[in-house]
């Protein structure tokens, strides 16, 4: 086993990798690229399934939503959108879903509650950049309750016939009293830049079955000829997630798990509130979070600022985070599935249906990963033989718990030099801890970084706005150490940087 010192080029990949998680790319090449790199990954077993014949599944997708008699290629997005999606305008976001659902009561009662934790989202974000608990904060939080609660209270039957138009929006068809319209409207009011300038929405398309979500991406795979590769394969099965390239960059995303089973047809789906009452909301509120912050402070912004602050947001609203994107993606139930990150590919992520049991999951992050953290932390201290400060050392475990590797800081930002060698056997490990880490550290920065309780959140919420200020090119890093007065990483283990500080926070818990 290579030591905690060594580096090499391979392990670099798997560094960069898994603070890109669902990162994209407008390049058609780069797509392909990176879905024949799953294929590779995720190995033979996924091909243990039925083959997916997207060429079928493709044309009947398009006559199932308005397009009968057409070649699955020549139907626009837009159009597709129109005429077989409902589509609702939401404050930050734009969502669709297909109108075929709509006569199913279930399924509008489960949009429903998708809709009220994008309200919620939305309250939670705004709350966080608000320097202090202003009036105006206060009106647009208590408008936003009422929009919520106009929402949980339609009704399926009226919200059908709400959906049967292919030209009204959903929300200005359902019935409502003047103060709910008016706060649908405060709503889309607030998403603007600074300056007041509307910004565009962030689109959202739900597919409601795994059989619509896999004949959704084939029907992607029609649209342009470098997408096949990527589009027609059948790792589509096992995806948790896809973009269309539309105005919006339209992000589709199931609501329902892949199948567990080895033979699992690519129709058979499997229910994300099986482990909690929240699974689901926690799927599509994380994916949503991180597109808000993308959108909110650009798409250059710092991926593990992104990532963690989505991961976090999750926690504030449900109280915990078992999400399938940003780690691993793996359990010892879904071994064979092989190692693919979640969301990796530029087209799509990988998704297996079963929460992880990684020890880095083992309280779902309730504490913000605090306690696996610093579990981790000690052994690290005790294998150690370095001779670096003992906050610094963590310890990862293989495929057999009785394996160990040693593995040091600075993990957050980009340093000089190459990350240290994981062998293959601690990949999955070190993505958990990995994802465990920026969200406990993002935690810490809003929380305690600061200086106290109350102060603390009062300088989180300037690094926000600090972001989030037009017109200045400004870098996270660089905003980061404006407000906080010490870099985010360094290189020298004896260094002042704000990781530094929270690993000695961290090794006091």
């Amino acid at each position: 086993m290579r030591r905690a010192g060594s580096r090499s080029a391979f392990a670099a990949g798997w560094f960069a990798a898994s603070w890109f998680v669902a990162a994209w790319s407008a390049a058609v090449w780069a797509r392909v690229a990176l879905a024949l790199l799953s294929l590779a990954l995720i190995g033979p077993s996924v091909f243990a399934q039925a083959k997916i014949p997207h060429e079928r599944l493709a044309q009947e997708f398009v006559e199932a939503h308005g397009h009968a008699g057409k070649t699955p290629a020549s139907v626009p997005a837009a159009d597709l959108l129109a005429s077989g999606f409902a589509r609702l305008e939401l404050g930050a976001f734009e969502v669709f879903y297909p109108r075929a659902f709509f006569a199913e009561a279930p399924r509008v009662e489960v949009l429903r509650r998708l809709l009220r934790g994008l309200v919620d989202l939305q309250v939670r974000f705004d709350a966080l950049r608000a320097s202090e608990d202003s009036a105006e904060a206060k009106a647009l939080a208590k408008e936003a309750e009422l929009l919520a609660k106009w929402i949980d209270g339609w009704k399926p039957k009226e919200v059908a016939a709400a959906a049967s138009s292919t030209n009204a929006e959903l929300a200005s068809s359902v019935p409502a009293k003047d103060p709910q319209r008016a706060a649908w409207k405060l709503c889309d009011a607030a998403w603007h830049a600074p300056s007041g300038k509307p910004r565009a929405r962030i689109q959202i398309a739900f597919a409601p079955t795994r059989k619509h979500f896999v004949s959704f991406a084939s029907w992607v795979g029609t649209t342009n000829e470098g997408y096949k590769a990527s589009y027609w394969s059948d790792a589509v099965a096992l995806w948790g997630e896809f973009q269309v390239e539309t105005a919006g960059d339209l992000l589709v995303l199931p609501l329902e798990y892949a199948s567990p089973k080895k033979d699992a047809s690519y129709t058979e789906g499997f229910d994300m509130n099986a482990k909690s009452p929240t699974g689901m909301l926690q799927h599509v509120v994380e994916r949503a979070a991180s597109r808000l912050v993308e959108r909110s402070f650009g798409r250059g912004v710092n991926p593990l600022f992104r990532d963690g602050l989505a991961q976090n947001l999750v926690i504030a609203l449900y109280g915990e985070n078992n999400a399938r994107s940003g780690g691993s993606g793996k359990s010892k139930s879904t071994e064979e599935y092989g190692s693919f990150i979640p969301g990796g590919s530029s087209g799509g992520g990988l998704l297996p249906t079963l929460s992880a049991d990684n020890r880095f999951r083992e309280n779902l992050g309730r504490d913000h990963f605090v306690r696996v953290l610093r579990m981790a932390q000690k052994r690290g201290a005790k294998e150690d033989t370095s001779g670096l400060p003992s906050s610094q050392a963590f310890v990862l475990h293989g495929t057999d718990d009785q394996d160990h590797q040693v593995v040091h800081a600075p993990f957050l930002g980009k340093g000089t030099s190459e990350p240290q060698a994981i062998p293959a056997r601690f990949n999955d490990d070190y993505l958990e801890f990995l994802r465990a880490y920026r969200s406990c550290f993002l935690h810490w920065l809003q929380h305690v970084a600061g200086g106290n309780k109350k102060y603390a959140p009062v300088r989180f919420a300037e690094l926000l706005r600090g972001l989030d200020a037009e017109g200045e090119a400004k870098s996270w890093e660089q905003v980061l150490q404006q407000v906080y007065g010490a870099p985010l990483r360094v290189e020298d283990p004896k260094g002042d940087s704000l990781e530094f500080r929270f690993l000695e926070w961290l090794e006091k818990q």
